[in-house]
């Protein structure tokens, strides 16, 4: 597969980069690490007459604790986010998805920047900024907003960023409390993308260790809807009961039946809504021991 020719661009500022998107008009695109864009143009699904590349803007590159808060850069790589030691101390729910994201040469150049921008229904690291509901700092010429990430992921590779915006920062509150954690994903073959991502953070009584009463529970599912989706009304079932194989058998069945996830070239909607069962069983009962350990 060939590109299509396009103009090309670098600027080493934000400033520069807005000017020239405002000066070249019509359908460019802003480069992170391109693992997104570059392929889907390849395969002619994105057309674009322009690409305004970011990589030399040093002031999209950080990673730091600011006030309770892990903010990251949109041009932080995967692969330093599952190294990051204050990641993994705070967050090691993202430090694990990072670490799995395709092979490692994809993880090499892709950003978190990138994927939270194009939102891909099954993508690793928008459902767990949907999981942890993290603030989205987008950008334009003169001015910043703030977006949560649960009304950021509008729809089929549909977010609330404007052609002429960027996503500057992905900021993550640091659990005050101690939870459990799961991450699990349904894939082809080792590096391939993911058809079905479950995730799961969960607290639990600590005043009641032996009964295992989930105190809050936070559920999001990729690859079961157009876009990443909070499954509330499982999260609502299972708040206040024991995890107990009952309980947790009921809520994987209730999630079954509430999303029809599409048929791929090798699975049927009906095989995909039985591993939905399948997946979320499976992290309900690892983020809890993870809570008990």
């Amino acid at each position: 597969m060939i590109l299509d020719p396009f103009e090309y661009y670098a600027p080493i500022s934000l400033d520069e980069a807005f000017d020239i998107a405002s000066s070249i008009g019509g359908d460019f695109k802003f480069l992170a690490g391109g693992q997104t864009l570059i392929p889907m143009m390849k395969m002619n699904l994105i057309k674009v007459s322009s690409i305004i590349d970011l990589k030399k803007i040093r002031s999209l590159y950080f990673l730091e604790e600011d006030k309770g808060w892990i903010r990251i850069g949109s041009l932080v790589r995967h692969a330093e986010i599952s190294e990051s030691e204050l990641i993994k101390k705070h967050l090691p729910i993202l430090s694990y998805a990072a670490g799995k994201i395709a092979h490692q040469l994809v993880r090499n150049r892709g950003t978190i920047g990138g994927s939270i921008s194009f939102g891909h229904y099954a993508a690793d690291l928008c459902v767990v900024a949907l999981l942890l509901n993290a603030k989205i700092e987008v950008i334009r010429k003169g001015s910043t907003r703030y977006v949560e990430a649960d009304k950021f992921f509008i729809g089929p590779l549909t977010t609330d960023l404007r052609q002429d915006e960027i996503v500057k920062s992905i900021s993550f509150k640091i659990p005050e409390e101690k939870y459990g954690w799961s991450f699990n994903k349904l894939v082809l073959s080792h590096g391939d993308f993911p058809l079905l991502i479950t995730a799961v953070i969960l607290k639990k009584d600590e005043d009641k260790k032996e009964s295992g009463v989930i105190t809050d529970i936070k559920i999001a599912l990729g690859g079961v809807a157009d876009t990443v989706v909070r499954a509330k009304e499982v999260e609502e079932f299972l708040i206040g009961k024991e995890v107990t194989e009952e309980n947790v058998l009921k809520a994987s069945k209730l999630a079954s039946s509430i999303y029809n996830p599409s048929s791929t070239l090798e699975f049927s909607s009906n095989y995909m809504k039985r591993m939905v069962e399948v997946y979320l069983k499976r992290s309900i009962i690892q983020a809890y021991n993870r809570a008990q350990g």
